[in-house]
């Protein structure tokens, strides 16, 4: 009687399976994950297995024969083919053959309800082919269709051996309880596999997969392990084992439970995911690996081999720096952030098979997540530097050209007109002394200009102001002759610490002139009839600061004269900040110094 209302409530449960297949398809075009007509197969089963059912729970005897035919066609023709197209009808040849031999299958098992080893040659048949199909469809598939696969095998496997197990010891003294567990257990595996159709991604079956293998394989060798030291104690004393022995030999097998179960989920792992079970040994494994490679290329390359995905793309805030292997189906983006700050993220292509990665993969993921940022910063840092000595150099190189044209322009014509002059001068010497006179006046007048020239060309290297009233005196000398556009002097105040400690002449060069090119700025193009200028010292950081009571609400657009600000700050390790608004206007410039 148990058996039969178990098998009801099979059927009910494919019938109320199929219903709500089609009700969850209904309207979803191509985007649904499985057929109606897979859902119309659970449907059919339902009602075939239930009205075989039916009729034996009649106890007609002459209806018998109709109502085991019926149960016969429902599990040997409609589950077989139902599941044969599960979760959509395949047209490819290796399926259209099967399809043909589960059809013969199906009518050797119908024909065997009158003889019965034609009935178990047609299951064998029919078992034979179904694990072929279902084995070669699951490997040939990608994608949702291949977590459907992956449930079908999951649940169809999972639910044979369970069920298999339970009447298996219905033969024990108190078997009906083990009946009543396989009657509860059955009508769950239609609901199974329509979840497995239609939402397939509800969890990740490889997960699922994993942890229905781990406690199969230790039930099993668990069991047997009781089993073989109770049958080899008997053996040696003589007599069933008695409770304490009992008790001795599930405490053993209970303390190594743990040690075999994890290196058990290891090789299921292993198999699943690709040796990725426990994030430390892949990030110990990934530690060498990263240790050994020479820059983000073989970062991105070395992570991939470790974490065993389609692809990985390391990126900083724009571009794409680094990209190892290819294809995913979906993607996961780790960010990666120093100091608070992100500085670049990882984008990992998932693998076409799978809802999403494993649980212990993202973990080394977020564990590889912060010294990858670190990496990753120095390696911008040290572009920063290479670009930094690149400006230094070009300025450099520009300086030097500037003082050889202008030494070559301006002073050089003067110097060469002296020669000349001295030369007519002495040979005007002796016969006319007026004209002598005359050349050496002018002699005179070419080398003052020289001098000036001279001084011209120092300023330009560094202000003699600077040595003279030092850099608040040359700033506050220098800016006093600033007009505005109105054609007004601009009011200018400098504050100041009383005594500046001793600046670096770099640095001490670089302020003054950034200070003046704010100022003017200010001068020619805020509006604002004064200026603020505060210097201050701390923590060996030399902090500028100009502002003005402008009025400009728009951004500032950088020009000359701010690139040439932000220039000499970096070029000494420096920083810079402008901003504008209704209220005014702020250049703001920190400079570090030893």
């Amino acid at each position: 009687m148990i058996i039969e209302v178990g098998g009801l409530a099979v059927a009910a449960g494919a019938l109320v399976s199929g219903i709500c297949m089609l009700w969850w398809m209904r309207g979803r075009g191509d985007d649904r994950p499985g057929s109606p007509a897979t859902a119309v197969g659970f449907i059919v089963f339902g009602g075939t297995l239930g009205a075989g059912v039916g009729v034996l729970l009649t106890g007609n005897l002459a209806a018998e024969q109709v109502g085991w035919l019926l149960i016969a066609a429902a599990f040997g023709g409609v589950a077989t083919l139902t599941l044969a197209n599960y979760p959509r009808p395949d047209l490819s040849l290796p399926s259209r053959i099967a399809m043909a031999l589960l059809v013969v299958a199906a009518v050797a098992v119908l024909i065997g309800t009158w003889w019965m080893p034609l009935l178990w040659s047609g299951a064998v048949i029919a078992g034979t082919v179904m694990i072929a199909l279902v084995w070669w469809r699951t490997e040939r598939s990608v994608g949702r269709e291949r977590r459907c696969m992956l449930w079908l095998l999951t649940v169809s496997a999972t639910a044979a051996l369970f069920l298999g197990h339970l009447f298996f010891f219905a033969d024990s003294a108190d078997g009906d309880v083990y009946v009543v567990l396989a009657a509860v257990i059955a009508p769950t595996v239609p609901l199974l596999l329509a979840l497995g159709m239609t939402v397939p991604d509800v969890v990740d079956i490889r997960l699922v997969i994993s942890w229905i293998v781990l406690y199969l394989a230790m039930f099993e060798l668990t069991v047997a392990v009781f089993s073989a030291a109770s049958v080899v104690i008997a053996n040696f004393s003589g007599t069933s084992t008695a409770r304490a022995t009992g008790a001795l030999i599930a405490f053993v097998g209970a303390a190594a439970f743990g040690p075999v179960a994890s290196r058990l989920r290891g090789v299921v792992d292993e198999v699943l995911f690709g040796s990725r079970g426990d994030a430390v040994l892949t990030l110990s494994g990934l530690g060498q690996k990263l240790s050994a490679a020479g820059g983000p290329e073989n970062w991105v390359l070395s992570l991939r081999d470790a974490i065993g995905v389609p692809r990985i793309e390391l990126w900083d805030n724009e571009h794409c720096i680094a990209t190892a292997g290819e294809g995913g189906a979906d993607e996961l983006v780790v960010k990666l952030t120093a100091d608070g700050e992100e500085v670049g993220k990882l984008v990992v292509g998932v693998p076409a098979d799978s809802q999403g990665l494993h649980p212990q993969v993202r973990s080394v993921l977020q564990l590889v997540a912060a010294p990858m940022a670190r990496a990753l910063q120095g390696v911008s840092l040290a572009a920063d530097l290479r670009e930094s000595r690149g400006h230094v150099l070009t300025a450099l190189e520009e300086e030097r050209r500037r003082l050889r044209r202008d030494l070559h322009d301006s002073l050089g014509p003067i110097l060469t007109g002296v020669a000349f002059t001295t030369d007519a001068a002495r040979n005007h010497a002796a016969r006319d002394p007026a004209e002598t006179v005359r050349l050496l006046d002018t002699v005179r007048a070419e080398t003052a200009g020289a001098i000036v020239e001279i001084r011209r060309l120092v300023e330009g290297l560094r202000p003699p102001a600077l040595d003279e009233m030092g850099l608040v005196g040359a700033v506050k000398q220098r800016v006093s002759q600033l007009r505005t556009a109105d054609g007004d002097l601009l009011e200018v105040s400098v504050t100041a610490p009383e005594r500046l400690p001793p600046l670096p002449a770099a640095v001490e060069v670089a302020a003054f002139r950034i200070i003046v090119e704010a100022v003017t700025n200010v001068a020619r193009h805020s509006g604002s009839a004064s200026a603020a200028v505060d210097l201050d010292v701390a923590d060996r950081n030399f902090t500028i600061t100009v502002r003005d009571v402008g009025s400009n609400a728009a951004d500032w657009t950088p020009g000359t004269g701010l690139q040439s600000i932000r220039e000499r700050s970096e070029q000494l390790g420096g920083s810079v900040l402008f901003t504008s608004g209704q209220g005014g206007g702020l250049v703001s410039v920190n400079i570090p110094f030893a």
